[in-house]
């Protein structure tokens, strides 16, 4: 709750939504959640998909979230490079589409390990 409050007095408009949809799904506010999530993918389809990626990774919505880190990759969104150090995106570590993803965007093998 306030992760929420405080990206609300301080964050662009879809910070305050990712850390809302993050930080009510985790509160079990899953309607805030949603919410905050479909303003997220209203404004931020082209601009955010990395960010729209998080926060369904975060819920455990795998497919969605792959999903989204290829529109953020053919985007050439800027938080793709980041990935392997994202505190939300460790549910996706263990997927066998992870290190696929990772080689499309041009990661070797060796940094895989």
């Amino acid at each position: 709750a306030e992760a929420v409050a405080t990206a609300h007095d301080d964050a662009a408009d879809w910070a305050q939504l990712l850390i809302t949809a993050i930080a009510q799904w985790s509160l079990k506010k899953n309607a805030d959640s949603d919410a905050a999530l479909e303003q997220l993918i209203k404004i931020g389809s082209d601009t955010a998909a990395y960010q729209v990626a998080e926060v369904y990774a975060w819920r455990g919505d795998k497919d969605k979230a792959f999903e989204w880190l290829e529109r953020a990759r053919s985007q050439r969104d800027p938080g793709v490079i980041a990935m392997r150090t994202d505190p939300f995106l460790p549910d996706l570590y263990k997927d066998p589409r992870w290190n696929e993803f990772l080689r499309k965007v041009g990661l070797a093998d060796d940094q895989l390990k």
